[in-house]
């Protein structure tokens, strides 16, 4: 018995990783829904509706502040950062675990004050991404 179970144990992890691998790959659907959800951020970004982009947001990322706390800080980054100009990719990966897939968007983007790299990461719903986290980080000016 022991014997049949270190046989099949190889097995069943070759098919565990080859059934992620079809659903691992990043569809053009969802790429789409992805860079569509980071260009309404920035929309309601630029008009200040911090309020809209919260409630268009996953609820897993209203665990980790409220409405208030986020457009605080939202604030702070239009007054270090100023106005959204325009982004460049960095990369785009889809990750599957046990309970949802989701897409990590990094982007390099410009404001009017100063340049920042963004990380986003979204959960898919119904063909739509929605935002579980959002991070900023400045962009050291060259020399």
């Amino acid at each position: 018995m022991r014997r049949e179970a270190r046989a099949i144990a190889p097995l069943a992890l070759l098919l565990l990783l080859s059934s992620c691998l079809g659903r691992c790959v990043l569809t053009p659907d969802e790429e789409k829904a992805a860079w569509e959800a980071i260009d309404r951020f920035h929309t309601h970004v630029n008009l200040r509706e911090y309020a809209r982009i919260y409630e268009e947001a996953d609820p897993e990322f209203h665990e980790s502040a409220t409405a208030e706390q986020f457009a605080s800080a939202m604030t702070q980054l239009e007054t270090q950062y100023g106005r959204h100009l325009s982004f460049q990719r960095v990369s785009i990966v889809k990750t599957v675990n046990i309970s949802a897939a989701r897409i990590e968007v990094v982007v390099n983007s410009r404001y009017s004050k100063r340049s920042g790299q963004e990380h986003f990461v979204f959960r898919l719903r119904d063909g739509v991404a929605l935002m579980t986290r959002y991070d900023m980080n400045e962009i050291a000016p060259r020399p």
